[in-house]
Order: C-alpha cells, then sequence, then structure tokens
C-alpha cells in the first residue's frame, strides 16, 4: 500500500513537523509521497519521500471564494487517478481535510484520514461548518484527548472513527542539535543570570504579552534574572514597545526566528508558554526533553494533558499575570529533571501508531 502525506506546506510549523517525521520514519519500508498545496519547503526530507506541490493560489480572494479548493481538488485527483491499488491518504490541517472529504468517493481503494492539530473551538465559523462533513472519512486523527471529545460531542464524529495520537518527539534530532556549536549571541546573553525561555510565531495567539508583564513583576524580588523570547511575527514592534514601557528592555533578548531552538533550551533555566490556545504545543514538549522546568498556561488544548494537570509543571490560569509570576517565582528554584514519560511518544513509536489507523481500516474491509 502506498502512502500519501496531503497538508498545506512544509513550512516549520506543528503540523508540517509531525508531516515530516512520520515521511521519514515510513520511508524506511514503504513508499511515501507528500502533497502540499503550495511550494514552500523548509525540512530536510529523504532523498526516497516524493514532495509532489500543487502549487495552487493560496491568497485570500482564492482560498475564501473556493477556488483554492477547486483548484487543489483537480489537481490531487490527477495524481491519485495513477493508483490501481489500496493507498492512503493523510490530511493534515482544514484546507486538505475538506478537500479529501470532496474527493473520496471517486476513489474506492483509498483509506482517507483527516486530522486536526489545535482547538478546534477557536477557528473561524467557516470551518466550523464543515466539522460535520468529516465523518464521511474513514478515519480520524487528533492529538488530546480534549479535541477527540469536541469533535466527537460537539460534532458527530463516531467515537471509533477518532484516534488520539500525540506529536511524535524526534529525541534524537533534538539531542543532536542541542549539541551544536553554541551561537555566538546565546555567549553574549544573560552571562551567570537565569535565562527563562519562550519560544514561538510572535501573533496574539502566544500571548507573549502576559509573559513580559509577568517577568517585568518578577524582576522586582528577584534581579538575576532574563528574559529570552525566540520567534518573530506581526506582534514583534509591539512587544519591543511594551518591553520599554515596562523598564526590562536590558532584561530581554529576541534573537528573532532561530533555525536551532533546541541549544538554547538546552542553556536555559525555565520554560514558560503563555498561549491563549494551543493543540498539543511541540515546543512545550522539547523545552522538558531538554529537561527544563516548565509553567504553561492551562489554555484549551494539550498543556495539561501533557503536563498530567501539574504534575509535571506549573499550570497557571490564562491571562493571569500575578500567577504566572508566582509560578516562575518557584520553578526557577527547581533543577533540570528527566520527565521519563515522554519516551513513549518517542517518533518510531508514534509513526507506527499513525500507520497502524490505516491497516486497521484496510483489515476490516478485506475482513
Amino acid at each position: 500500500m502506498n502512502y500519501y502525506l496531503f497538508t498545506t506546506d512544509l513550512r516549520r510549523a506543528g503540523a508540517q513537523h509531525v508531516v515530516s517525521v512520520l515521511a521519514e520514519r515510513w520511508s524506511r519500508d514503504v513508499n511515501v509521497t507528500i502533497i502540499i498545496i503550495k511550494n514552500d519547503v523548509e525540512f530536510n526530507l529523504p532523498a526516497n519521500v516524493r514532495v509532489l506541490p500543487l502549487d495552487c493560489a493560496t491568497d485570500p480572494l482564492h482560498f475564501y471564494s473556493g477556488l483554492m479548493v477547486w483548484q487543489a481538488k483537480h489537481k490531487l485527483e490527477s495524481i491519485l487517478n495513477e493508483e490501481n491499488g489500496a493507498f492512503a491518504l493523510y490530511s493534515f490541517l482544514e484546507s486538505p481535510n475538506f478537500i479529501s472529504v470532496l474527493i473520496k468517493k471517486k476513489f474506492p481503494n483509498g483509506i482517507f484520514i483527516g486530522s486536526s492539530r489545535t482547538s478546534i473551538l477557536l477557528y473561524n465559523r467557516l470551518f466550523r461548518l464543515f466539522y460535520p462533513s468529516y465523518t464521511n472519512l474513514d478515519g480520524f486523527i487528533v492529538n488530546s484527548e480534549a479535541n477527540k471529545r469536541l469533535f466527537v460531542e460537539q460534532f458527530g464524529l463516531p467515537e471509533n472513527m477518532v484516534h488520539f495520537i500525540p506529536n511524535p518527539i524526534d529525541f534524537k534530532s533534538i539531542q543532536y542539535q542541542a549539541n551544536e556549536g553554541r551561537p555566538q549571541m546565546l555567549d553574549q546573553v544573560a552571562v551567570n543570570k537565569k535565562r527563562i525561555l519562550g519560544v514561538g510565531r510572535m501573533v496574539k495567539q502566544k500571548n507573549f504579552s502576559l509573559l513580559m508583564r509577568a517577568f517585568a513583576l518578577l524582576t522586582k524580588t528577584e534581579s538575576n534574572v532574563h528574559l529570552i523570547i525566540l520567534g518573530d511575527g506581526p506582534e514583534r514592534r509591539r512587544l519591543t514597545n511594551l518591553a520599554k514601557r515596562l523598564g526590562i528592555a536590558n532584561q530581554l533578548t529576541m534573537p528573532g526566528k532561530v533555525v536551532n531552538p533546541y541549544i538554547w533550551m538546552a542553556n536555559a533555566d525555565l520554560f514558560v508558554l503563555s498561549s491563549n490556545y494551543e493543540g498539543w504545543p511541540n515546543v512545550l514538549i522539547e523545552a522538558m526533553v531538554m529537561g527544563l522546568p516548565v509553567v504553561a498556561c492551562d489554555c484549551p488544548t494539550g498543556p495539561a494533558e501533557i503536563l498530567g494537570n501539574g504534575d509535571h509543571g506549573v499550570l497557571v490560569p490564562k491571562n493571569d499575570v500575578e500567577a504566572m509570576t508566582a509560578a516562575m517565582t518557584s520553578k526557577l528554584q527547581s533543577k533540570k529533571t528527566p520527565y521519563f514519560f515522554l519516551r513513549e511518544w518517542n517518533a518510531d513509536s508514534i509513526a507506527n501508531r499513525y500507520r497502524a489507523v490505516a491497516e486497521s481500516i484496510l483489515t476490516q474491509r478485506n475482513g
């Protein structure tokens, strides 16, 4: 059986990272093709993984008018028409999911499995209208138990078709990158100070302003601290101005988007996730792979499940500056520690669980 992974692009983002890991693992013993709507590739993939860009226009006009979906649908059908036997197509993110729903009936030999990667109630109403149609797929994968409940209880997907599978952790790759050469800036930042780290795109969702306000309050009692925020985005200027108003500009470093965040994690003392919402935040887990003490907003979805409802890190209410400051103060006294339970989510195991969904469906068809 041939395997297809269908997503919007291959930028360095959560869903795309999962696609890249699955492709690398699966390509060791089966044929894997990645299909992307937009030709944007930032991952280094094995030579035997075929990448097919549909090259569709993704500007707002084409997206909201449905032209992008129409173009992608016809180009994807042309690719799948080459298949004579059984194949499995896993779609990631909402547009690929919907396109899979539209074409499924034309390919009775195909196994179509969708997936959702973030808190579904935070998508706009346009996407929510499509969720009940996902019942037409053969299977659906979510990366948190909370999302599974939402799809089953609010959008009517049968419970036996929705599978909770956490995101894969590539321990070997993370550890390798964590031991690469230190960037010069890292050696110049917060020497002999405790480094508090935040990582993510500078957008409102990540709520770095909350982290900065909590840090500013922390500095009133802790002088030996420095805040580092990795990432870039449209909120950067506003955050820079906020740092000046809070008086923490000299205790804040924002290097922008970095290729290797793991070396920064390896040299930090505390990781903080300040997001308003997430799906299954890879960056929180990656910080834990580095053994960092962690503080996270108890946002939908993911952090509470990852942290065992507070057993493995401190959960704080969203937008609560004082609670976050108190949690940061407490966890700054903690040392790095291994989180052994993370081994259950290693990339090989998770890749096998993804494949098992399609294999189980095929067995039932042939049974």
